[in-house]
């Protein structure tokens, strides 16, 4: 077998690829993944409620410096999330779903762009000493192309939520820390240089940002593991001068980065905390919330049973890094084997891949820890695994043509086929059998509604388009030709994540709220009046009728209502509120839990004040029936 370099079987690139074109490369294959169906349909996200409220009401009502949702303040959130698409609706005069969701876009591709940069420091080394070539760079642009394609990541990156701008900045806070160790180790910088200054500055900003973002855990969960490298890092240099880290000027540019993100977040939280009643006893709930489940407004301060999750929650995270899982188990091991690869890894190469296991890892532990677990909590960590798994791929380009792949090897070089293969195959079926015979099984049937509502042949195409890149990958893998094998990986992964999330919002049930047509036909039975709700947690409107009203839901307590009625005589008041709890059990029959707080002030207020409520419309929302009622004005 031939020992000579294996070219790629197409000379469409250069030996060189300059950043430039390798970022508008990332660039362009992330905006179609991410920009499908953006802003058609409904929101139907409870988190991005949360958001998509406040944004509004920034937007419409002037509620900036703090974010408020139904004129109330949103103090369990920070501020950014909501400020960066409120800014975007002012400049584009309009906050339709798709205005407010482009900036998620814009942090998806920042985050692509980052990890390319981080990736250009990681798998730097020129390919022309492999035995698989690639030019330049090309590993780098690989990582920024399959960041969008990862499943969890692709999906918040299309919603207005608060997690997908801290792993944005989170990862640029990133590459800037690994561009200063850079500078300070590789190219003996001083500390002081107007470049390395500039990268503190730079770092600490984003630092901060991703603080005003999402608050303190994210940060957390890379932050300390990217201490314990430094630790472990400085440690093994007192053996190898090669890997040897000037600790003194790594812990002066750390004191930097510090201090530039305090400074970037901390103006916000002292002047809320001075001048909001309850901002810091808010702040801290939703800490011992988050750690404990302890709600505060369970009754004494109770556990809430959803909040309490198992401690192997994160073991998903292998679904979750989907079309990814073989690589990425992999990386997990990488750091630990011995290289087959020719050349060896320089020192920091292993010292790259020492830091992407242990942000990894120890931010898994770190977040398995308290009691409220979400997948997209631990959205920050994907960035950081597809640079590990692409370390894997840096590896087989290493490998001579005479070396037999190990079993292991094999294993996962079919496991990682097959993921495109088998789903490839599985939708072509699927699409001529819809063409041919106009259904799947009945057990089939979301499948049936999916593939029908994307378009048999347009589903066809993509399935065909998957198959074809799945087998050239197997192909190209098991030839030991992969850098055409690398190519492949990114087509197929691409195709993948299209043909997915075409499929995910396709689905009616996925692209339309149920709440949104009864609350806007309730909404026009009001016409200019104003509606009211009671300032209570129990029976108030929750998030898709707060959106889809479309307005402002004027909360006051009972004796202020009764108060208004009175004042207001010969006009008609409208409240909203919910009167019972549905929950809905495994034969699709639902058991009624009425809410007594409601009888009791429906009572009290018509006592109070001679009115007789009708109530004009029902809906369901979020497992509440919530009730539209009209106090005509009393007969005299």
């Amino acid at each position: 077998m031939s020992n000579q370099p294996q070219l790629l079987p197409i000379k469409l690139l250069p030996q060189q690829i300059s950043h430039a074109r390798a970022i508008i490369f990332v660039v362009l294959l992330a905006l179609p993944t991410l920009m499908m169906y953006l802003g058609t349909g409904d929101a139907n996200d409870m988190m991005e409620f949360f958001n998509l409220i406040p944004v509004r009401e920034a937007y419409r009502d002037g509620h900036w410096l703090m974010p408020t949702l139904n004129n109330v303040a949103r103090l369990e959130k920070p501020p950014l999330p909501v400020w960066l698409p409120a800014v975007m609706a002012r400049v584009l005069g309009r906050d339709s779903l798709w205005v407010l969701r482009f900036p998620s876009i814009l942090a998806g591709i920042l985050t692509a762009v980052a990890v390319y940069g981080m990736g250009c420091l990681a798998f730097s080394k020129k390919q022309e000493d492999t035995h698989n070539v690639l030019p330049d760079r090309c590993l780098a642009m690989l990582a920024g192309i399959l960041v969008p394609t990862l499943l969890i990541f692709n999906r918040q990156s299309r919603l207005a939520s608060y997690d997908i701008f801290a792993t944005a900045f989170l990862t640029c806070f990133l590459t800037c820390f690994v561009l200063f160790l850079h500078r300070i180790c590789t190219k003996q910088r001083r500390i002081g240089s107007l470049l390395t200054c500039f990268l503190v500055f730079l770092g600490g900003f984003f630092l901060g940002l991703s603080v005003l973002s999402k608050g303190p855990v994210p940060a957390a969960t890379v932050v300390i593991p990217v201490g314990l490298w430094l630790v472990v890092e400085g440690w093994r240099g007192r053996k190898d001068a090669e890997s040897r880290l000037p600790m003194g000027k790594v812990l002066v540019g750390s004191l930097g980065f510090a201090l530039v993100a305090l400074a970037t977040f901390m103006p916000w939280l002292i002047v809320i905390g001075a001048t909001v009643p309850g901002a810091w006893e808010i702040w801290t709930s939703e800490l011992v919330q988050f750690s404990t489940a302890k709600m505060a407004t369970a009754p004494g301060g109770g556990v809430s049973a959803d909040l309490r999750d198992p401690i192997y929650y994160y073991a998903q995270f292998f679904f979750w890094v989907v079309p990814l899982t073989p690589t990425f188990v992999a990386g997990l091991v990488l750091p630990f084997v011995k290289s087959q690869g020719e050349p060896q890894p320089s020192a920091e190469e292993r010292s790259y891949r020492r830091l992407f296991w242990m942000i990894i890892v120890v931010g898994l532990i770190m977040l398995s820890v308290p009691s409220e677990k979400k997948s997209r909590y631990a959205l920050q960590l994907m960035p950081v695994a597809v640079l590990l798994s692409v370390a894997v791929w840096q590896e087989f380009l290493r490998l001579r043509a005479d070396r037999k792949l190990e079993p292991a090897a094999k294993v996962m070089l079919a496991a990682q086929a097959l993921f495109f293969i088998v789903p490839g195959m599985a939708g072509l079926v699927a699409s001529v059998w819809i063409g041919v015979r106009g259904g799947l099984p009945e057990a089939l049937e979301s499948v049936t509604g999916a593939i029908v509502a994307i378009g048999p042949l347009v589903a066809g195409v993509l399935s065909a388009g998957l198959l074809a890149a799945g087998v050239a990958l197997w192909h190209y893998q098991f030839r030991r030709r992969f850098a055409a094998a690398a190519v492949c990986l990114a087509i197929s992964a691409w195709l993948f994540i299209v043909l997915l999330e075409g499929a995910y919002r396709a689905d009616p049930a996925n692209h339309t709220s149920p709440a949104r047509l009864p609350t806007e036909a309730a909404m026009r039975l009001v016409g200019d009046h104003p509606v009211y709700s009671l300032a209570n947690g129990d029976i108030r409107p929750w998030l898709p009728t707060l959106f889809y009203a479309n307005r402002l839901i004027d909360q006051r307590s009972l004796g202020e209502l009764v108060a208004i009625a009175n004042e207001k005589r010969d006009v008609p008041m409208y409240w909203m509120a919910a009167d019972q709890i549905l929950e809905k059990h495994k034969n699709g029959e639902y058991r009624e839990f009425p809410l007594a707080k409601f009888s009791a002030a429906r009572d009290a207020f018509e006592r109070a004040t001679g009115r007789h409520g009708e109530i004009l419309a029902t809906w369901v929302d979020e497992g509440r029936r919530t009730n539209l009622i009209l106090f005509a004005p009393p007969q005299r």
